[in-house]
């Protein structure tokens, strides 16, 4: 059984902390921010929702903080695509 309260926040933004980030950068030099806001992102590049992230090939290392709820799915998915044919080349 899915736990119910996993889909009653008002808000699906959560910030990855700074700290987690750094590290994380330290390893990948992530070049673009997927799912950001101009106050969030955590890349000199991003993509707002008014952007929208779908609408460009995601063939550079980039972070992503997919927002959370029902459309998460569907980033993780892209997510997961794109890195299969960043394998390939």
């Amino acid at each position: 059984m899915i736990n119910k309260s996993l889909f009653t926040s008002d808000n699906q933004k959560w910030e990855t902390p700074i700290e987690l980030f750094d590290k994380l950068n330290e390893v990948f030099d992530f070049k673009y921010d997927l799912a950001a806001e101009d106050i969030t992102a955590k890349c000199k590049n991003y993509y707002t929702p008014e952007d929208d992230a779908f609408n460009y090939t995601w063939d550079q290392t980039s972070y992503l903080n997919p927002p959370y709820g029902r459309e998460q799915i569907k980033w993780i998915e892209r997510a997961y695509e794109q890195s299969k044919k960043m394998a390939i080349q």
